[in-house]
């Protein structure tokens, strides 16, 4: 019985661990926008024009009107949207309710679905014991 104490103890502290830990640890979440990803876009689309441009398949209006796109596009792209920081700190009051919570209720779900007589030690050495011939 002592043992199934200890292991069941040493779960106990594992599975608290894994929930307590992440929920303790300060991190912040720091959003930024795709607005270098649009830049950098755009610049290999610009490029792509001023190639066909130079190539002869566009003439001067059709380079000026996919250039103006790409400016639109882009100005549009880029609607001023600051990158934004978040603190996950918001979890830290569900740590002492979790600490209480989650020992009882595994406590309470093996007295209803767990076999108790493990825990009695005329049952576990009858259990043991060689059967008689």
């Amino acid at each position: 019985m002592i043992q199934f104490g200890i292991f069941a103890a040493l779960l106990l502290l594992v599975a608290l661990s894994l929930i307590l830990i992440p929920l303790l640890l300060t991190r912040e979440v720091e959003f930024k926008g795709d607005d270098q990803a649009n830049i950098e876009l755009a610049k290999k689309k610009l490029k792509d024009v001023e190639d066909d441009f130079a190539n002869g398949i566009l003439n001067q209006q059709q380079f000026d009107q996919a250039k103006r796109e790409l400016e639109v596009g882009l100005f549009l792209d880029l609607d001023g949207k600051q990158s934004a920081k978040v603190s996950a700190k918001s979890g830290r009051w569900l740590a002492i309710p979790l600490l209480f919570a989650v020992p009882l209720v595994s406590f309470s779900l093996y007295t209803v679905l767990g076999d108790l007589r493990v825990l009695d030690n005329d049952t576990l050495k009858s259990l043991t014991a060689p059967p008689e011939a």
